[in-house]
């Protein structure tokens, strides 16, 4: 059955170490005045830790949990060690996390990121992080406006916001896509070289019409110097359709005498103002 420990005192060491919770762990608002290990203990269910207070080492080292855990407003004199803590619905399809219904859950990872920070761990509070904004997606954060809201008013008697947390939605999701919440390396540079390799057969299409012109080798480099120097943020006017030179004599009816050269005139230019020329 349920495991209730809540607003329990424990005055003594609280070894729970390798233990199995089969059903739902409730220690709200319990104190734990000796160290507290919770080492390679599993929670099938939901479990509890609200408003904790432990006055000294509290460890969660390879604690695995079913569900997410809540550790909102949880007090600890020490930082509580995360080493290899595992959350089972972190390791969920993407799919599944797109949208979250559970309001509470942006609050339980934001606490569990501060107890990251508390402990130095960087790396799980850029996971928790990363989390929080997924889980604000659906949940706080709507996909698409919603114009009804301009006729509805909330229980305090104000109006509704037509888009609530739109604009984080799409940035956080465009975010993830880019750097994967600024967790990896590979997007950026796979985004930026996928970037100049277009801008560059941008370049090459429309500025270098001639394919012959030229050795293809330095067309092909000046196109990637090109996307790479203006950063792909630029693109070329398409080129124009060619025509007969306009400088060139033409031919009576109208065609273009291209073997022709224009006459340079010599001397003076020749004015006509109303009477014989004058020089």
């Amino acid at each position: 059955g349920e495991a209730s420990f809540n607003v329990v005192q424990f005055s003594d060491d609280a070894w729970f170490t390798k233990a199995q919770f089969l059903d739902v762990a409730g220690f709200q608002q319990a104190i734990f005045d000796g160290p507290a290990s919770f080492a390679k203990t599993r929670f099938i269910k939901a479990a509890a830790f609200t408003a904790i207070r432990s006055e000294r080492g509290f460890t969660l080292e390879g604690a695995r949990f079913a569900e997410l855990p809540d550790f909102i407003q949880a007090h600890f004199a020490e930082a509580p060690r995360l080493d290899d803590m595992s959350i089972v619905a972190l390791a969920g399809p993407w799919y599944r996390r797109l949208f979250h219904r559970d309001l509470d859950a942006a609050a339980r990872y934001r606490a569990l990121k501060r107890l990251a920070v508390q402990g130095h761990d960087h790396e799980r509070e850029l996971s928790f992080f990363a989390e929080e904004l997924r889980s604000l997606r659906g949940a706080h954060d709507k996909l698409l406006p919603r114009p009804w809201n301009l006729f509805r008013k909330n229980k305090d008697g104000e109006r509704s916001r037509v888009w609530p947390g739109g604009a984080r939605y799409w940035f956080g999701l465009l975010y993830e896509i880019l750097s994967d919440f600024g967790r990896s390396l590979f997007r950026p540079f796979a985004w930026w070289a996928v970037s100049v390799a277009g801008f560059a057969w941008a370049y090459l299409d429309r500025h270098f019409a001639n394919p012959q012109a030229g050795l293809p080798v330095r067309r092909h480099g000046l196109a990637l110097v090109l996307a790479h120097g203006l950063g792909g943020c630029v693109i070329p006017q398409p080129r124009r359709a060619r025509g007969p030179t306009p400088h060139l004599p033409r031919r009576p009816g109208g065609a273009v005498n291209r073997g022709a050269v224009p006459r340079r005139q010599e001397g003076p230019a020749r004015v006509r103002l109303g009477g014989p020329e004058q020089d």
